[in-house]
């Protein structure tokens, strides 16, 4: 296994119950994530690390591949009028991010099978 680098957080317990998921799943980024979010982003990636955090710790929806054991958790934002969609994609057996990405309709057709379902992470009340 690869050394962990940063680690972002634990998926919402909610989330974990939603889709039956196994513990208290902490998740990291390595650090050939993190050389590939600094080529991709070379002026802001530590921005796009932080929100990822964010994203991690109060997703708006969420799905799950079981075939892949991969978690999808989304977050929506305004841009200018605009309705844009972020995205993480999260590996629940190894517990690290593998990606974060602008969800379009491509990458919905790219990543989502019949199997799927998007759901709704509603905030807990404190």
């Amino acid at each position: 296994m690869e050394e962990e680098s940063i680690r972002l957080g634990n998926i919402p317990k909610k989330v974990i119950q939603m889709f039956h998921l196994k513990g208290n799943i902490n998740v990291v980024v390595w650090n050939k994530t993190l050389d590939e979010f600094a080529r991709r982003y070379p002026k802001d990636y530590l921005v796009k690390i932080a929100e990822c955090k964010r994203i991690l710790g109060n997703p708006l929806y969420a799905t799950y591949d079981s075939k892949k054991e991969i978690l999808y958790l989304v977050k929506e934002y305004i841009l200018g009028s605009i309705f844009k969609k972020v995205a993480l994609a999260i590996d629940i057996k190894e517990g690290r991010l593998i990606d974060f990405f602008l969800l379009t309709p491509n990458k919905i057709k790219e990543i989502f099978h019949e199997d799927m379902r998007w759901k709704l992470i509603t905030p807990t009340k404190k």
